[in-house]
């Protein structure tokens, strides 16, 4: 029993195999939650999936035992086959005030400079929310959006203004997530567009959530090159 990273489909599986003598009696079950709580708690995963032959009733009772949720029948290999998949529920997105953010800010978006580089303006206005990801009790990332409006634009606007998840957990999803809360809370506030000006190595991540770029990039001292993005909510 293991888990399973598919590079193609950028997914990672449970599995199991028994020998026949060893069947119905547990083991399947207690490994597959063992192979799922490491990869929730030590590896950091957002999501894990499993799939077993429809007419396998035995697996199928041991994935739903692991508590994984029925997503859809598909062909695998020329035989119909059940999807699965489960979520980390040791994974949390709630709300923090500005200065909690500074242990993701400062070493990824302002690493070795002062901590005036890394306090926004308009951190805490009222209007502005911070959201930070944790799993159990370490902290993996953070979103702030602040009310600014973008002169080409009419509406109630907001302007993502930070967001980065640590290096070591990034490219797992966790920036995915964050962009859906902080949405999902714009869209409580009748937002209408968000904004951001986005570092050139990030863009193509916010076009993959639908933002579009507008006007000239331009270059921001100590940071490099940025350009502006925008969505309509």
């Amino acid at each position: 029993c293991g888990l399973k990273y598919h590079p193609d489909k950028k997914i990672v599986e449970v599995g199991f195999r028994f020998y026949k003598k060893y069947w119905n009696k547990g083991f399947a079950t207690e490994s597959a939650k063992a192979c799922i709580d490491y990869g929730f708690k030590y590896i950091k995963l957002t999501e894990i999936y499993a799939h077993t032959h429809v007419e396998n009733y035995n697996s199928h009772k041991v994935i739903e035992n692991c508590r994984m949720q029925y997503i859809k029948q598909f062909d695998y290999d020329g035989i119909p086959a059940n999807l699965y998949k489960i979520k980390n529920p040791y994974l949390s997105i709630k709300k923090i005030p500005s200065k909690d953010t500074y242990a993701v800010r400062h070493p990824v978006l302002r690493k070795g400079r002062p901590i005036k580089d890394f306090v926004f303006d308009q951190d805490d206005d009222p209007d502005s929310f911070h959201r930070r990801l944790y799993i159990l009790d370490e902290l993996l990332g953070f979103i702030t959006y602040i009310k600014k409006s973008y002169p080409e634009f009419k509406g109630n606007q907001y302007q993502l203004r930070g967001m980065a998840v640590l290096e070591n957990y990034q490219k797992r999803g966790f920036g995915n997530l964050l962009i859906e809360k902080g949405e999902e809370i714009l869209k409580k506030r009748k937002a209408s567009i968000v904004w951001c000006n986005a570092r050139e190595i990030a863009v193509n991540f916010y076009e993959k959530h639908n933002y579009t770029k507008i006007g000239k990039p331009f270059v921001l001292h100590k940071i490099g090159l940025l350009f502006t993005i925008y969505k309509y909510l």
